[in-house]
């Protein structure tokens, strides 16, 4: 018999069941969420519990009414009377989720019901916890005097001549609610505020629909879909507040790494903008690969995003190279120039170690290949590994074409600076030897265009 009761195919109870089932999932969702600030989320799973329930109830009330016998009274009975409750409840905890976003971190168990402490909140929320207070108490006082309503013989549900004044009790918080909204608008987001308004909306059209109308949980309808809203809206919200948040880290450890590469960049007087050129020579290439569709099932946007952005970090490993060496006038001695050979290595260690305590930066993978490999020759005779062709990585092939171009134009203490001409006819010779061929290729039809960025774009560098 209970069996059939709850398979009855009125839309009305499908609706409130399928209600009732989406609100205690976003309940347990919002209960394993690590996202949502802790007060807030204890409130909306509140909110979300009585809703559920509120549905359920409602659900329950329907399927039962009219069934004659003692399993049908009491089903009636108190599924009517949690149903009220709920409804009240709902009001209650939706009046101190709008406080959590009013007032964020404010409303403490000692405040809830009455003023306390230095912090003031505002009047109407007072008015909103104590209107709903008072439905609670009428809604109790029904079930020994039929006040709002009352179950008949049969166990149908019937309204009372009091039924009106239990609604305006239920619309004085919606009301109380709505003018906080309306003067606290400018502290809550665009989409939170829509969302929390559409709770102040549905069940007060709905109370409106039941003072004209008797057949339809019109206000608890309207409950159930506000929250829902809620819940979708509060969700996305976190989302997007942790992924400005991840974007904010992401930032600022970028940064952190950028100031380690400017550092060494300080350090080193023989380089001056050396970070700056490579990063332009880099892109050209790059830019200029892809255009010409070399190595194009290697080179990806994203590698080649990840290669220009990783290039100003090639050097770092020098920040473990004494002054001494790094800005020696004149050459390195054999001994020397074995240390400095270790920026490479020394580069790779600290780019490795800060790819495992970073998260988001892809480029990272890029900028230690770089900074390890950018030695390396094409025929095998560079350092630290002697990795030969297509052994080294791409992204390393192409800042060696870079690093050494700039070196080329750039003043030492050991020589003078090469012309542009004569830089792009030592990396033409060397080509096949110290680099990838392709890559020369690539440099040289963009060539011209590194003539004009030099003059007009990074003037008085060189």
């Amino acid at each position: 018999m209970i069996s059939d009761i709850f398979t009855v195919k009125s839309a009305h109870v499908t609706f409130l069941l399928w209600g009732t089932i989406f609100c205690f999932i976003a309940s347990a969702i919002i209960a394993l969420s690590k996202g949502i600030k802790k007060g807030r989320k204890i409130i909306l799973i509140c909110i979300e519990h009585s809703a559920g329930s509120l549905l359920f109830m409602d659900a329950i009330a329907w399927a039962f009414r009219g069934h004659i016998g003692t399993l049908g009274h009491y089903a009636v009975t108190i599924s009517n009377f949690l149903v009220f409750l709920f409804s009240y409840v709902v009001g209650l905890w939706y009046s101190a989720y709008v406080i959590s976003y009013v007032f964020p971190e404010k409303l403490t168990p000692k405040n809830f019901f009455v003023p306390a402490g230095k912090v003031k909140l505002p009047a109407m929320f007072y008015v909103a916890i104590w209107s709903s207070l008072a439905g609670i108490v009428l809604t109790v006082i029904t079930q020994f005097t039929g006040f709002l309503y009352y179950i008949d013989g049969i166990n149908l549900y019937h309204r009372n001549t009091m039924y009106p004044t239990g609604l305006f009790v239920g619309m004085i918080p919606v009301a109380a609610d709505f003018l906080i909204l309306l003067k606290y608008r400018k502290k809550i987001q665009k989409r939170v505020f829509t969302s929390l308004l559409s709770y102040v909306i549905l069940p007060f059209a709905g109370m409106i629909a039941l003072l004209f109308t008797y057949g339809i949980s019109c206000v608890n309808i309207g409950i159930g879909i506000s929250s829902m809203y809620i819940f979708y809206v509060t969700v996305r919200e976190q989302d997007i507040e942790l992924y400005e948040d991840a974007k904010i880290i992401t930032s600022m450890q970028e940064g952190i790494i950028m100031d380690f590469a400017n550092m060494v960049e300080c350090r080193d007087q023989n380089t001056g903008d050396h970070i700056k050129r490579t990063s332009l020579y880099v892109k050209t290439i790059v830019d200029e690969m892809m255009k010409k569709k070399i190595y194009r099932d290697e080179l990806t946007p994203t590698l080649a995003h990840n290669m220009v952005k990783a290039a100003p970090l090639h050097d770092i490993g020098k920040i473990k190279i004494s002054d001494s060496i790094l800005n020696k006038p004149g050459k390195l001695t054999e001994e020397e120039f074995e240390i400095m050979k270790t920026h490479t290595t020394e580069g790779m260690k600290i780019l490795s170690e800060t790819l495992l305590s970073t998260s988001g930066s892809g480029y990272l993978k890029e900028s230690i290949d770089m900074a390890w490999c950018h030695h390396e020759w094409w025929n095998g005779k560079g350092y630290p590994r002697g990795l030969k062709g297509e052994e080294i990585p791409l992204s390393a092939r192409v800042m060696a074409v870079a690093d050494v171009f700039d070196a080329l134009l750039s003043k030492r203490s050991y020589k003078e600076a090469y012309s542009f001409d004569k830089a792009v006819s030592i990396l033409k010779n060397e080509s096949g030897s110290h680099f990838d061929p392709l890559v020369v290729a690539a440099f040289l039809n963009a060539a011209d265009f590194l003539r004009d960025a030099l003059e007009f774009i990074l003037p008085g560098d060189r």
